[in-house]
Formats: structure tokens, sequence, C-alpha cells
């Protein structure tokens, strides 16, 4: 449940004025644009149709499609045995182990949102450094072992909050997935495609951009697993080059925190159809239905469309 923590942190934020200090699709521009709601949203669901919400939609279902695999315990007789151990057990504790929890029976709300607060405004006051570079290439680092992590917990923030945002109930919470849909956000898209399709900076400030930056950052949130922690024996290493491979977005999914999101917003329009078909070929299978939430790069993305496209090249990246 600390997915959620971050997801609240990021999706309290509405576009109420442009972040024009910095370029969209930075660090900066989301966390200004974050930082506004905190004294001027009226409720959790105006602040979950604003950029900075639509880009926390994404990086929840980004950070569940890559990091969602637990891994069990191997076989004692099994001849790689330590190194799947001391593997597979890093791989299941990839995230920092220091951020807040919560019980939703005996918390309220409110206590939750000054946690996600807190934890968000740290996290900026020690990356001021990185405020122009692309979010993508560092918002995932928050969930991460290490130095910010080794920081927590956070102090408590200096930031404004509105009160009306402390009324939010846990049924505004868990009832967000009933306020999107797959049409909504492929009408979204055209337009913002239509709107921004020849200028692809610009296309990073759209509410389309929004979500599949959101889901690229989310995808990164593992990015620190990037292969084996020490060399393996010799006859193991076949297998846990294999099993890094396999929880990389790069060698699975075909996008990387580089890929833009103008390109992954033309792979969602032009297989529109396709996709919407394609979970009811899986239905009753997925363990898991997100609904319409993250689904730009959700359906895009982690179905295999990029994979596809690469392998026709049929549209090409900006």
């Amino acid at each position: 449940m600390r997915i959620l923590i971050i997801f609240l942190a990021l999706i309290l934020g509405p576009n109420f004025a442009v972040a024009a200090d910095y370029p969209p699709g930075s660090v900066g521009y989301l966390y200004e644009d974050c930082k506004q709601v905190l004294a001027q949203a009226e409720s959790l669901k105006d602040a979950h149709k604003s950029y900075c919400g639509t880009f926390a939609e994404g990086f929840l279902m980004g950070v569940m499609s890559s990091s969602s695999l637990r891994l069990p315990e191997p076989a004692p007789d099994d001849p790689c045995y330590e190194d799947k151990a001391r593997e597979y057990a890093r791989i299941n504790n990839r995230f920092c182990q220091k951020l807040p929890t919560y019980n939703a029976k005996d918390e309220r709300p409110e206590a939750l949102i000054h946690a996600v607060v807190n934890l968000a405004e740290q996290w900026a006051e020690q990356n001021e450094g990185i405020f122009n570079e692309p979010v993508t290439s560092h918002l995932g680092a928050i969930l991460q072992p290490g130095e910010f992590c080794d920081s927590l917990p956070a102090q408590p923030a200096d930031m404004e909050v509105n009160p009306a945002l402390l009324n939010v109930k846990w049924g505004d919470i868990f009832s967000l997935r009933k306020q999107v849909s797959h049409e909504a956000k492929y009408k979204e898209c055209v337009a913002d495609i239509k709107a921004f399709g020849d200028d692809p900076a610009a296309f990073k400030g759209s509410q389309c951009g929004a979500e599949i930056l959101g889901f690229l950052a989310g995808l990164q949130a593992s990015s620190h697993l990037d292969g084996p922690s020490q060399e393996p024996t010799p006859a193991c290493k076949k297998q846990m080059e294999r099993l890094y491979k396999s929880i990389n977005p790069q060698e699975t999914m075909c996008v990387s925190e580089k890929t833009h999101p103008l390109y992954v917003a033309r792979v969602f329009a032009e297989n529109y159809k396709l996709i919407r078909g394609y979970p009811g070929l899986l239905k009753g299978m997925d363990l898991f239905d997100p609904g319409a939430l993250g689904a730009v790069g959700y359906e895009t993305i982690y179905r295999g469309f990029m994979c596809r496209n690469e392998a026709e090249k049929k549209i090409k990246a900006p």
C-alpha cells in the first residue's frame, strides 16, 4: 500500500497556473503544478482531472505494471539457490522500506495527506538541482532505496494545505476508477496530438502527455534493478541475465525513460480499436483489472503495442 502513498502525493495538483519557470515534462514543472493544489484545490475529483492528477494516475499504473512481480523462495536443492535467493530478495524488496504506511481502518485520509505532503516536500528540497531535468528520469527514485530513503522519515512541511482537501474520504479515493473511461482518453489524446503534434516539447504539457509521462516515470521505479547485485556463479549467469531482462521495461515493453510521450500517444490512437478489443481476449484471465486508469500507457505499453510498432515500424518516434 506504500505505492498509494506516492500516488496521493502526486495526484493532489491541478493545473491552476502553468509552471512557466520550467519546461513541460520536467521535475520542476510537475512539482510547481502539484504545489498549487495544496493551497487552492477544493476536491480530489477536481485535482484528479488536472495535469498533475493525470500524471499521478499514469505513475501509479506504471509502478504497478513494472513492479508487481514477487518471486517465491527458490527450491533448497536448486543448484543456483544462493544466486537466486540473493537476487530474489533484492527484487522483492525493491522499494524503500522507510516510506510512510497507513491503516485505512484506523486512520483518516487527513493524516495520510499530511504524511504525503511532508514526503513530497522533503524529496523536492533534496532535489532542487534537477528541477529542469526530465521527470521520467528521476521521479521513480522516490520509491527506491538510497540516499532519499535513508533520510526518512520526512519532517513536517511548510506547504499550505487547503482545508477542503483534508475532508477527503476513503470512498473518494477508491472511486477514482469510475471517473475515467477509455473513450474519453482516446478523444483527449487525439485532440492533443492535433493541437501539439508539430511541437513535441509542448505535447509534454498536455493532459495526454501528462498521463504517458507518469506511466513512463512509474516504470522507472525499479530502474536500479538493472542487473545482478554481484557476479553470479558461471553456471547460473544465463538464468540471472534472463531474470533481470524480464523486469526491464526496455526489454519487455520497448520503452525507456527517454521514450517521447507523443510517440506513445500516436501508437495508442492508431491502434485504439484493436486496443479496446484486446482486453476482451483476456477476459477472466487478468488478475488485476484497472479499468481505464492509466489506460494510455497501460494499454499501449504494458499490453505490447509499442513492441508491435517497433517491429512493424508503422509510426516514427519524434
